[in-house]
């Protein structure tokens, strides 16, 4: 008989679903915490990845089994045809082989299958005694809707929200929640952001990568997805009323594909009287695209090479960039919405009055009806006039504040304790007793009996 020292402890089985295999910033999170989580040595990872094609991809960075969330053959069927792949996540949760599911995703994302989880759960209760608990990992980046509260959230056995921000508007939803939903902050991979102490050659980088185009000026970045949240056009509103203000000493990078969901940037400048190579540039379509960008050592030395990161964006369940800039002690303008807010207060970085009058909200195609506060262009001009003048926010606070929430520590001291957690609250479950329901649970079965 083996004692306690010789026993090899069994590994936790997780199933994480979300980005995967991919440039998203869900795939980033993704990818740091299953490396975090993997070694540890701990854990036995699945993975249903969206946005993975089923390509080779780098094993390092993308640990455990992975699957696409819609493959090959499969796709050719109704029911799999669907890039978030719900209809996969039930069949791989049907096989009773997981004690915990990880989700990282947005709260309507997972109503359509909300429901059939929960009866997944229930007919394994009877059939093998394998019951998984549930992980969710979620952004609020404007105010939600009731039922994304109520028929996820509140249905979640360990739901987790990004920030203060989120946890606020759940709660205001659902008061119950205030007892049981966590807060966890995203982490900084400081591995790979970082300030590079060799200016010459981040002064070599800079001129070869924009091709001179931003020698002896203040240069700009923004590295956001061209899409409708990130209010694309606002860049060009910015950069017009710099250039009416007569500065022609700044360039604009905009880190994203020059046309995708958010609209046709060249489109965008035409309307403004906006040069290519004069007023902004953007990466080059041969090397970069949406779903696979640029190597993570290059976006560092970008963030290096930049005299600010500026976001104009309507609403951040986060904002990856912010923190990934804070790393490499870059200043950064934002604006003064959601969880912004809170990422960049006490002057960790500049914030740009949003949504301060009447007239700055607007709403967005596709976008769930919300209404969003947007950035007062002329303030976020005068932003950037403090930068060009040399003037900058608490650079060095920021730099402590984000590499604190280093991966290592947030994995450590918040994310192996949840699915830790969550594994112990699986393996007391029984045929014999159900697993306990909360108050939302218990609404939805009142109302199924009526």
């Amino acid at each position: 008989m083996k004692n306690d020292a010789t026993t090899k402890k069994e590994k936790i089985r997780v199933l994480a679903w979300g980005d995967y295999c991919c440039s998203t910033g869900f795939g980033m999170v993704m990818s740091n915490i299953m490396r975090e989580l993997e070694a540890s040595g701990d854990y036995e990872i699945d993975v249903l990845a969206i946005n993975y094609s089923g390509d080779p991809y780098d094993e390092k960075r993308w640990p455990g089994r992975v699957f696409p969330a819609m493959p090959g053959i499969m796709s050719q069927a109704p029911e799999y045809a669907d890039v978030y792949g719900r209809k996969r996540l039930l069949d791989m949760l049907a096989t009773g082989n997981y004690d915990v599911v990880f989700m990282l995703q947005d709260t309507f994302i997972l109503q359509p299958v909300m429901k059939q989880i929960l009866t997944i759960r229930e007919q394994l209760i009877d059939a093998k005694n394998r019951v998984f608990k549930t992980v969710f990992y979620f952004p609020i980046d404007a105010i939600p809707k009731p039922d994304w509260i109520s028929e996820v959230v509140s249905l979640i056995d360990f739901p987790v929200v990004y920030t203060k921000f989120g946890f606020n508007h759940c709660v205001k939803l659902d008061p119950s929640l205030a007892e049981r939903l966590k807060i966890v902050y995203h982490g900084t991979n400081t591995k790979e952001f970082y300030p590079i102490d060799d200016k010459k050659a981040v002064a070599e980088f800079r001129t070869k990568f924009f091709n001179g185009m931003a020698d002896g000026k203040t240069l700009i970045v923004n590295v956001n997805r061209n899409q409708p949240r990130k209010d694309t056009a606002r860049n060009m509103m910015v950069i017009q009323e710099l250039a009416k203000r007569g500065h022609k000493d700044f360039l604009f990078y905009l880190h994203m594909q020059f046309t995708d969901i958010g609209g046709n940037v060249f489109v965008m400048a035409q309307q403004f009287d906006l040069i290519e190579e004069k007023h902004f540039v953007l990466p080059s379509p041969k090397i970069f695209n949406a779903n696979q960008g640029l190597p993570v050592d290059v976006i560092n030395q970008i963030y290096n090479a930049a005299d600010a990161v500026f976001t104009p964006t309507l609403g951040e369940g986060w904002g990856l960039s912010l923190t990934e800039a804070m790393a490499t002690k870059t200043p950064i303008i934002a604006p003064d919405n959601t969880s912004i807010t809170e990422i960049l207060a006490d002057n960790r970085g500049y914030l740009v009055p949003s949504g301060d009058n009447p007239s700055a909200f607007t709403t967005k195609e596709n976008d769930n009806e919300r209404i969003r506060p947007t950035m007062n262009v002329e303030k976020a001009a005068d932003a950037l006039e403090k930068i060009m003048q040399g003037k900058k926010p608490d650079v060095e606070a920021a730099y402590k504040w984000a590499t604190a929430l280093s991966w290592k520590n947030i994995c450590e001291k918040e994310w192996r304790n949840i699915i830790s957690e969550a594994a112990a609250a699986k393996s007391v479950i029984t045929t014999k007793s159900a697993p306990p329901m909360n108050r939302a649970e218990r609404r939805r079965m009142e109302k199924e009996k009526r």
